[in-house]
């Protein structure tokens, strides 16, 4: 029978802490093998840094932990990843995992930007590493300054007593001396990176005071001459030049900018017109890496890096564009030569007041402007105005007397009016016999000038040949053979002259070579293709054609003219359905005369049969806005009244058959309001197509031609 004492003795057993040496026993789990140098560079030039990493093998197989990895077997992976041929990675063998995946890397940087330290972060977690094998010591897993990632690790390595195993010790971070030790090197690290990081940033100051590159990416527009090599072979840069090709860029972008007064449609513009900034060449390939305009989508097509939003912005923003060079307090004018000089300061002046004037928008400003945006007026009035195409609502709108509150001259969804517009420009470029003719010319004209063209050169190349080879054969014979060479010569280079001066005489062609099919295919597939075609273009052919399109509305009929370029009139009479009307009726004088005459004693059927054109709430809510009262009406009349039977049976009926609202209420007489209410409580279905179906216009039109004759057409 167990005694008092042994269960005593075998609790004091249980509560013993374990020593330093059983806190520090290897092995234990698997040893990982963490790789790091701070800089690219480094790996090609560190060679025993290199090296060591491979040796920390040996010391884990000394250590006990079981693998078939030599430390040759590392180093020759090493190798292949010095020499470009493998990229760094991970190998990992028995109870050994080495992982330089952070080779090149500094240590300032946090788990996110170093895949080796978080596969370190994830092995540690899930208590699969026993030992971590570094070359130096702390300093090789972090050097952040803000000693975040320095005690998080610390907490991982006391938590699964994770050892840390250099080539001089092994370190438990259980063990309160060895704690402190490895709290002390984080933190040596980390004021050292703050020293080193003081003495640059002192020393980059100092450079730009003397106006020389610090480092910083080269914007669009310039290059940096080589004027030297360091003894480690780098690059020792002057100041900047201007690169042409880059400048030319620059310039057009602005005029984009100022143009458009946005930086993203000035983008889509530059990108329509296929201009790019061209790749560097060959001399300058180092410029790759130091150009901002790396960031930039590249274009192969084009040969070139793509204008964005950013780099338009860029442009405004950045004064190294006219000379000046600013690194945090120091300021230099004049540094450099700048792109924006002369008359051209003046473009970049304007563009940064666009650039301040303007405020913060939402995504309509990504918006698109709708076809024939900036060609309609209303002419409604004394003088025309502009109608405002409102591309979000997909809605047009007068803007004479548009605030909030006032009465809106004309307000119309857009397709009622450009629908019928697009239809007609359309029609003027079918492909009729007489255009067709007309390419057909073209096409001839086309290939039989390229066909004599060709024919002169196959003559004066077979002119050259035939000189070449009777003066090869001069020299040989007697000289009675030679003389009729000669002549022979002299005969040929005649006629050879005589076929040069046609060529030379022969026009150039100043345009490039018109492919006539695709023309004739653009024109005959007009139609097709015109829905596909982005709005921008749409409105550059219409703007190409058009002078302006007049419209004049009552309440039902448009009566859109169109100012053709060629000198032609066009009417459009377009029959719109009912929709938004009571927003565009105007209060005439006289009628608020006579609603105030009308509104306080008369009846209501009095007051709707003086106003047949309004609503008794839009009589109302003038009423109201003049300021003028009437006795409320007893409580349920009017549209107050209940609902009986026959009438919801009667609601049923219209509204499940698609019967429109407007017509429901006056069979009810009721508001469409309580119409659609009174449904809903209900719950009736409409039908779908009705539900989701669009007003569409009717019109037809009218063509008054130079010599006064007119034509009609018409659609339903």
């Amino acid at each position: 029978m167990i005694t008092v004492e042994e269960i005593i003795q075998k609790r004091k057993r249980v509560k013993i802490e374990p020593t330093d040496e059983e806190l520090r026993h290897l092995p234990d789990r698997k040893a990982f093998i963490y790789g790091r140098v701070s800089k690219p560079g480094q790996i090609v030039k560190s060679t025993e840094s290199m090296r060591e990493i491979a040796e920390l093998v040996e010391y884990a197989k000394e250590d006990g932990f079981r693998t078939e990895l030599t430390s040759e077997q590392v180093w020759s992976w090493l190798e292949r990843i010095r020499a470009g041929l493998e990229a760094p990675g991970v190998i990992e063998n028995g109870e050994v995992v080495v992982d330089c995946q952070d080779l090149g890397i500094s240590g300032t940087l946090r788990e996110s930007k170093r895949p080796g330290l978080a596969h370190l972060g994830k092995r540690l977690e899930a208590g699969e590493i026993g030992a971590i094998y570094v070359t130096e010591g702390a300093s090789r897993l972090s050097r952040d300054e803000k000693k975040i990632m320095p005690y998080t690790l610390l907490d991982l390595l006391t938590e699964t007593n994770c050892k840390l195993r250099t080539p001089d010790q092994i370190l438990s971070a259980r063990i309160e001396h060895d704690w402190e030790t490895i709290e002390d090197e984080f933190i040596e690290a980390s004021e050292e990176q703050k020293v080193s990081r003081k003495r640059l940033q002192r020393r980059k100051m100092n450079k730009a005071r003397r106006g020389e590159h610090v480092g910083s990416a080269v914007p669009p527009g310039f290059y940096l001459p080589i004027i030297g090599h360091r003894t480690d072979g780098s690059y020792i840069f002057g100041k900047y030049k201007l690169y042409d090709p880059h400048v030319k860029v620059n310039i057009i972008a602005l005029k984009e900018y100022v143009y458009w007064r946005g930086s993203i449609t000035a983008a889509h513009s530059l990108r329509e017109k296929h201009i790019v900034y061209p790749f560097f060449p060959e001399e300058f390939s180092y410029m790759n890496t130091r150009t901002s305009l790396r960031r930039s989508p590249r274009i192969k097509e084009e040969g070139g890096w793509a204008v964005t939003p950013d780099v338009i912005d860029g442009l405004i923003e950045n004064p190294k564009q006219i000379g000046a060079w600013v690194c945090g307090d120091t300021e230099i004018r004049e540094n450099h030569p700048a792109v924006f000089a002369g008359e051209l300061l003046h473009l970049w002046l304007q563009a940064n007041e666009i650039k301040a004037g303007r405020k913060p928008r939402g995504e309509g400003a990504k918006v698109e402007p709708m076809p024939f945006a900036g060609l309609l007026f209303c002419a409604n009035h004394e003088e025309q105005w502009p109608i405002s195409p409102h591309n979000t609502e997909g809605s047009l709108r007068c803007t004479k007397d548009y605030r909030i509150g006032a009465p809106i001259c004309l307000d119309v969804v857009a397709h009622i009016v450009i629908e019928p517009l697009t239809e007609v420009f359309l029609k003027r470029f079918n492909a009729t016999d007489y255009i067709d003719a007309v390419l057909c010319q073209a096409e001839e004209k086309a290939k039989g000038d390229g066909l004599e063209d060709r024919e002169l050169r196959q003559r004066e190349r077979r002119l050259e040949q035939r000189i070449d080879n009777l003066r090869s054969s001069l020299g040989y014979e007697d000289k009675r053979k030679d003389e009729i060479l000669l002549e022979e010569i002299a005969s040929t280079e005649k006629q050879l002259t005589l076929i040069r001066q046609e060529l030379m005489r022969r026009p150039k062609k100043v345009l490039p070579h018109i492919d006539v099919a695709k023309v004739r295919e653009f024109l005959w597939r007009l139609w097709q293709n015109w829905e596909r075609f982005p709005n921008r273009l749409k409105n550059e052919l219409l703007h190409l054609f058009i002078e302006r399109v007049e419209l004049q509305h009552e309440r039902k009929l448009i009566t859109a003219t169109v100012m053709w370029r060629s000198g032609e009139q066009q009417t459009i009479l377009i029959e719109r359905p009912q929709a938004r009307f009571t927003r565009e009726k105007r209060w005439q004088p006289h009628e608020d005369d006579l609603l105030k005459m009308l509104w306080p004693s008369s009846s209501k059927q009095a007051i709707l049969a003086a106003f047949p054109d309004r609503s008794w709430r839009a009589i109302a809510e003038r009423a109201l806005r003049l300021g003028v009262h009437r006795k409320r009406d007893p409580y349920r009349q009017g549209a107050a009244k209940h609902w009986t039977e026959d009438e919801k049976a009667k609601l049923t009926q219209l509204y499940e058959a698609g019967v429109p609202i407007l017509d429901i209420a006056t069979e009810l007489g009721r508001r469409q309001s309580a119409i659609v209410s009174k449904a809903t409580k209900l719950k009736l279905v409409r039908p779908r197509e009705v539900k989701w179906k669009r007003l569409e216009p009717t019109w037809n039109e009218q063509i008054e031609t130079l010599n006064g004759c007119k034509q009609e057409s018409s659609r339903r």
